[in-house]
């Protein structure tokens, strides 16, 4: 897209030396039309108009077809306007109604009308030049008067070709006053067409000036308001920061407190416990072999005392076993040890995790079971492969169902120990799920020991 004002036309300077065909003119108005659609600026367009019309009116007398082409293609596209202006035709020389003979010479030369200024002449036809011949001698008086030997006779032109040259002469007069009315007429637009764009130039140079004192004057008001609104937001924020940090001394506080609570009732927990379980102990002693029942019941209570003591102890001895323990959800916690927390005993935990729980554990469920909500395969820190399609699966030998949890219809579905499902792997088949939860389980054991050394610094 040119942006630069144009001098002149290129490729347009010897068009008053050529002569244009059809094909030529067609090819210069197309190629002009293109180049004022390219998306020029008003002022680059109408000196583009204006010199390509210079440049035909320079060329008119060569190429006055290609005059009237460009003209009628720039009213037509609307970068000229249209002004009719009926001329009077020129008038035509007056030829003699009853033309000589050609067999006297003198006559027809004597009446041939003068040419018309500024029209060429006619081509006459070729002439023979008259050769006089003298005598040598002085002259003395003849007896007959001396004549004018001719050689050739004159050839005179014939009256249609006369009448001929003057109608092309006449036709190409009346070509040249109206294409020079054209052009005062072409001369006219172009005026008006720059007057107006110096006017729309003006205004959008106005309405620029306008919108720039506008938008200094915006500036100005949002500037300040922003000044203000940075002071009132660092003050929000000082306070802000204030609140924070008494807050966080407040909770620092409530923890300390609630620490030292929890400290007070273990202690006085273990002393219960170790108090009653040394009264039922006792009890137990005094009471006679033949009250059975009540023998049982003290066994029971005893043993239970005795279980929550070993718990306390192994968590002492093996903290991050239970550490991982409460971070699983009460229902995969009882997906996995098939009973809740509650009853859960120091076996089922060194069975499932092992004693000291760093490593994982993985195990295959022998039977998919709804009260174990079909859960195929598990790991000792939370994980869960659940069968979705249980009964798509399940067929019937020797009078059993069997599931067919390896078969490739069966889907399935992976377990958090959060108790939600797991939705960053597409699970095909029982490998792939195995295959996953092993995955998965390693790397949350990894960040679950990271986290425990990081609390327990």
């Amino acid at each position: 897209m040119p942006e630069e004002p144009f001098n002149g036309i290129q490729g347009l300077e010897g068009l008053e030396k050529i002569k244009l065909d059809k094909v030529g003119i067609e090819n210069n108005v197309k190629n002009h039309i293109q180049n004022l659609e390219k998306g020029l600026t008003q002022q680059n367009k109408a000196r583009y108009v204006k010199g390509i019309m210079r440049e035909a009116t320079r060329s008119i007398d060569v190429n006055p077809e290609y005059y009237e082409a460009l003209q009628d293609a720039l009213i037509k596209h609307g970068y000229l306007k249209a002004i009719t202006a009926e001329t009077p035709p020129a008038e035509k020389p007056k030829l003699p109604q009853n033309p000589p003979k050609p067999s006297d010479p003198k006559k027809i030369t004597e009446k041939l009308p003068p040419v018309p200024p500024n029209v060429p002449a006619a081509p006459s036809p070729k002439r023979e030049k008259i050769r006089i011949v003298l005598p040598t001698k002085p002259p003395q008086e003849p007896t007959n008067p001396p004549t004018a030997k001719i050689d050739t006779p004159i050839d005179v032109p014939k009256p249609a070709e006369i009448k001929k040259a003057e109608e092309k002469t006449e036709n190409r007069t009346e070509k040249i006053v109206k294409l020079k009315e054209k052009i005062k007429i072409t001369e006219i637009r172009i005026r008006e067409n720059e007057k107006r764009e110096k006017a729309i130039l003006k205004r959008l140079a106005e309405i620029e000036a306008q919108e720039v004192k506008e938008m200094r004057e915006v500036t100005k008001i949002i500037e300040k308001d922003s000044d203000k609104m940075a002071k009132d937001n660092k003050k929000v924020e000082k306070e802000n920061d204030k609140k924070v940090k008494e807050n966080v001394k407040m909770r620092e506080k409530l923890e300390k407190k609630e620490r030292k609570e929890q400290e007070k009732r273990e202690k006085i927990n273990r002393e219960e416990k170790k108090y009653n379980l040394s009264d039922l102990k006792a009890e137990l002693e005094k009471t006679p072999k033949i009250k059975f029942l009540k023998r049982l019941k003290l066994i029971k209570k005893i043993e239970e005392l005795s279980e929550e003591g070993t718990l306390e102890k192994d968590e002492i001895e093996n903290p991050f076993k239970y550490f991982l323990i409460k971070k699983i959800d009460d229902r995969v916690f009882e997906c996995l040890y098939e009973k809740p927390r509650e009853k859960i005993t120091l076996e089922d935990i060194n069975y499932l995790c092992g004693e000291s729980g760093i490593d994982v554990q993985f195990s295959v469920v022998d039977f998919v079971t709804d009260a174990r909500r079909n859960i195929a395969f598990m790991s000792s820190n939370g994980f869960l492969l659940q069968l979705q399609n249980k009964g798509e699966i399940t067929t019937e030998e020797n009078g059993r169902q069997v599931i067919g949890i390896y078969k490739p219809e069966a889907k399935y579905k992976l377990v958090t120990p959060k108790g939600g499902y797991f939705l960053g792997g597409a699970l095909t088949n029982y490998t792939d799920g195995v295959k996953l939860l092993r995955e998965q389980a390693q790397e949350y054991q990894a960040e679950q020991i990271e986290s425990f050394k990081s609390q327990n610094k």
